[in-house]
Formats: structure tokens, sequence, C-alpha cells
């Protein structure tokens, strides 16, 4: 330790200090406090020295050992500054004969030195500043990664997203991320898988839509041909009907016929008479059944038909409930948590899709 011992102050105010690679060394009991704190005494001399002392080479503080160099020395002023404040409290009690000259010399080294602490300390306090801004800075570039892999289901978001993490990916340094530099390289990865697999399944769910489409119109084009199948049975069932009016019409004039002819020919016309009204019995009864089995048949269409909208009806109604609750979920935050509503729906939208651990929504009725 380089040390120097300077004299202040004069014969009957003699103290000493030291200096070291932290500043100047100073014991407050070497002095006379008697001359110290009065307006003559060697207060702002030893304010001078200590400056001079205190003001070498400043150290490195973009290293460890400089801020810790410099700290020390600041806390070395400090240290000082409240020794010749105790004293000068202790002295002020003590000569209550002269309390305002005492603390008017404590005041001046309070200010002063603390001034010099500050001064000495105000490059690490600027350094530490700036350090942490940059911090502060690199931990939002991070928060606005994380923030890529909050979106929807819509397809044109998550290509927006992807271009954008892709963007981000090129500018990924160390200059920009520092010491988290992997950090942000590990988020745009897992971010990219994420996205890619929602693009995915947002793509195989349109194939799904389409797939329902097209079955959809397959059971509206089946109902309409069982619309026209049970239209053709009623038609032919008609023509049945008008067939055996005809049929019994022309017997009822074979009847009338048969009534002109001789008696001895009755039996006879009579016999074609029941054979023409069994074979109308046997048409009608035929077309009776046929009827039977179409409307059977049809009703057994019309029941599938049914279970079909029913179900279809009541995928319809779940969706519906889902929105409508991830909707008011959605209010509530922009109401209640202050949200924007983009916000509040992609925050929304995250739990639906199970992307925020622990918070689930629940679609019970």
């Amino acid at each position: 330790m380089n040390e120097q011992t300077p004299t202040i102050g004069d014969n009957s105010s003699r103290f000493d200090f030291t200096t070291d690679e932290k500043g100047p060394v100073f014991d407050i009991n070497v002095i006379d406090v008697e001359t110290f704190f009065t307006e003559d005494g060697p207060v702002q001399a030893l304010i001078d020295a200590l400056t001079k002392a205190a003001s070498g080479a400043a150290p490195d503080i973009t290293t460890k050992e400089g801020r810790v160099e410099t700290a020390a020395r600041a806390a070395r002023i400090a240290n000082i500054r409240a020794s010749i404040e105790r004293a000068g409290k202790s002295r002020a009690a003590a000569l209550k004969l002269l309390p305002k000259q005492v603390d008017a010399v404590r005041r001046k080294v309070a200010d002063d030195l603390a001034e010099l602490r500050d001064s000495i300390r105000r490059p690490l306090s600027e350094y530490e500043e700036a350090e942490q801004k940059r911090q502060d800075e690199i931990d939002q570039r991070l928060k606005d990664i994380a923030a890529l892999g909050i979106v929807t289901d819509d397809l044109d978001e998550v290509l927006e997203a992807q271009k954008t993490l892709a963007d981000t990916n090129q500018n990924i340094s160390e200059a920009l991320y520092g010491d988290k530099v992997d950090a942000a390289r590990q988020d745009v990865e897992a971010i990219t898988i994420h996205l890619s697999r929602l693009q995915s399944q947002i793509l195989k769910n349109r194939e799904r839509e389409k797939e329902e489409a097209i079955e959809k119109e397959r059971i509206a084009a089946e109902h309409r041909e069982a619309v026209k199948a049970r239209e053709e049975a009623e038609a032919a069932t008609r023509a049945l009907q008008a067939q055996a009016e005809d049929s019994r019409k022309e017997a009822e004039a074979k009847q009338r016929e048969a009534d002109d002819k001789i008696r001895a020919a009755r039996e006879e016309a009579d016999a074609a008479k029941i054979e023409a009204e069994r074979k109308v019995r046997e048409a009608q009864q035929e077309a009776e059944a046929q009827r039977k089995e179409r409307e059977e048949m049809a009703e057994h269409q019309r029941r599938k038909e049914a279970e079909a909208a029913a179900e279809a009806e009541r995928k319809s109604q779940d969706i519906e409930h889902r929105r409508q609750i991830n909707t008011a979920a959605a209010d509530a935050l922009v109401s209640e948590a202050k949200l924007t509503p983009a916000a509040a729906k992609k925050v929304v939208t995250a739990i639906a899709l199970g992307t925020i651990d622990h918070i689930r929504i629940d679609y019970s009725v």
C-alpha cells in the first residue's frame, strides 16, 4: 500500500490520514474536535484533501473488479462522512453553547462529502442504469417472440406469425440478446414447431369441414331421391286404382250386356263377373301391398334422415355453446382485466387450445 501522511490545519489542529488503493483512510479520533468544528477549522482543507486523494485513476467499471472497487471507494468516503457527522453530533451535544456553529460545519461536511461520494459513484450508477436498460430491452424482445406463439385458428394469422418469426430469427444476435441469445433461438424453434403444428391442424379441420359438407349434400340427395320414389309410388298406386276402376266399369258393362242376353246365359255372365271381381281384388291387394312396402321404406328413410339431422343439430349447438362461452370469457377480460378485445381474444384462444398450463375453460352445461 502506498501511504502518505499530509498535515492539514495549523499547529494546534493537526490531523493525519493515509490513502490506499480504495481511497483515503481517516481516523476521527486523531483530530482536535474543539478546533475542527469551528468556522476557522480545517474542514475545507480536509474536504479538498479527501477529494484530491480520491481523484486518482478511475477503475474500469466495465469489469466486475472495477465496479466493486468504485463502490468501495464511495463507501470509504461515506464512512469518513459518517465518522465526522457522529463526532459533530457528539460535540454539538457536549457544547450547548455553540450548536449552530457545529451544525453548520456538520451540514457542510455532510453536503460536500455526499456530493463527493455521489460524484465518485456516478459512473458506476450510470453503467448500472445502462446495463439494466439493456437487459430490459432483451427481456422485451423475448416477450415479443413469445407473443408470436399466441394466435387463433385463423390460417392467415398463423402465416403472418410464421413470417414475422422467420424475420426475427434472421436478426437474432448477441448484440440484440446478449447472454440470452441461445434462449431466444430456443424460443423461436419451439414457437416455429407450434405454429407448424397449428397450421397442419387448421388444414385438417378445413378438409374435415369439406368432407362434412359433402356428406351433408349426399344425405340431402338421398332425401330427394326418397321423396321422388314416394311420389312415383303414389302415382303408380293411382294408376292401379284407375286401372281397377276401368276394370270395374268394364265388368259392369259386361254385366249390362249379359242382362240383355237370354236368361239361359246368366250363369255364364255371373261367372265372368265373379272372375273379373276376383282379378280386381287381387290387383287391389297387390297394389296395396306395394304401397305399404314403399311407405315402410319411405318411413325408414325418414327416420334415418331425422336421426342424422338431430346429430348435426347437436354438433351445431355444441359449437355455438363453446363459441358463446369463449366470447363471454373474452368480454370479461376486456371489462375486468382492461385488456383490448384483440388481446382478450388471444388469451381465451390460448386457454381454449391448452397452451397455458393449469387453466382451462369449463364448457359443461
